[in-house]
């Protein structure tokens, strides 16, 4: 096993490789780039197609391609995602060719949670006045290419968005004998898949669970703010907020709102598209397409792909509750 820390690891196990980067920059691409063997050059670039662009849009794929005088199989993953967290996070990464962000990053202060005493972002150790929160726009994306169950390789490019209350995938003071064993792009050690199949359908899986927790952690910091908002309109109290802040939120709540929720609509409807066309799913939640029949003998694979369904029901859950917040919002406007 070795490592290459460039704002990244490279974890290499037998003829199968795993490479996980962290927030790639320029430097880890390009070294990335130089070490793929030819038959991956289709899978990576369209890796670096999904994660490097300032709109990004969910990718949920399955393929076959002839390259190189063979055969070789592409499994892709690409999960926006948004998530609240402390404004000390946001990234800096630019697009070299007009400096623009490459992730979004939006101000929630206008939600004013301190106000409500609710905001859960905080360690006790970091004070409020002086990081507030924001809604970043994060990337998941994964390739698990190759020509055999033998010889393939699983990339994983993430924005691995946390605060205090969570922990990263990997953190970047393990040195290389505290990496022994461990895998940052499937997380769970039991029942490790053994082929490239299993081992893509865990990394989907595992990437899901991630965007459903910010989802739902979202959709509670806009719930508690709208619901306050109203109580404090229905009373006229609003507190410790002036009305020049009830302004500010009644502008940037709908803003918000409509941005998150598009992004896990999106979500939804490839995860849907993914499961019926791509894998085929039966009745018995077993996947019939030719590409994954042999996935159904590992018991990781299963286990994933009952995971990947919960996070689909999850995430369902998530678009009506925000799509029942948009409704909320526009009856308390009209009735102010």
């Amino acid at each position: 096993m070795k490592r290459v820390s460039q704002n990244g690891q490279d974890i290499t196990i037998g003829p199968a490789r795993r490479i996980y980067i962290n927030k790639p920059n320029r430097r880890s691409v390009l070294a990335l780039i130089r070490t793929a063997p030819p038959s991956q050059v289709p899978g990576l670039r369209e890796l670096l197609v999904n994660y490097i662009t300032e709109s990004p849009k969910p990718v949920m794929s399955s393929r076959e391609i002839f390259w190189w005088g063979s055969i070789c199989f592409v499994f892709s993953f690409n999960l926006p995602f948004f998530a609240i967290s402390a404004q000390s996070n946001q990234d800096s990464r630019t697009l070299s060719h007009d400096k623009q962000p490459l992730r979004s990053c939006n101000d929630l202060s206008f939600l004013h949670l301190k106000a409500y005493e609710t905001d859960p972002y905080f360690s006790e150790e970091t004070d409020p006045q002086d990081h507030g929160i924001s809604l970043l726009e994060g990337v998941c994306s994964v390739v698990v290419t190759g020509q055999s169950n033998r010889y393939w390789t699983a990339i994983c490019l993430n924005d691995d968005l946390y605060d205090g209350i969570d922990e990263p995938r990997l953190s970047p003071e393990d040195n290389m004998e505290q990496l022994d064993g461990t895998d940052p792009i499937i997380m769970k050690l039991a029942h490790r898949p053994e082929s490239p199949r299993a081992y893509a359908l865990a990394a989907l899986a595992t990437g899901l669970v991630k965007v459903v927790d910010c989802h739902k952690d979202i959709q509670d910091a806009l719930r508690t703010s709208l619901n306050v908002h109203i109580s404090s309109s229905k009373h006229n109290s609003s507190g410790d907020i002036s009305p020049d802040q009830l302004q500010e939120w009644a502008r940037k709540y709908p803003e918000a709102l409509e941005r998150v929720t598009y992004c896990n609509k999106r979500l939804v409807e490839r995860l849907e598209h993914f499961l019926s066309h791509h894998l085929m799913v039966s009745p018995e939640g077993l996947p019939q397409h030719k590409l994954w029949l042999n996935v159904q003998a590992e018991e990781r694979a299963t286990q994933s792909l009952i995971d990947i369904t919960d996070s689909l029901e999850s995430l369902q859950d998530v678009h009506i509750e925000l799509s029942q917040l948009g409704d909320k919002h526009f009856e308390s406007g009209s009735a102010d």
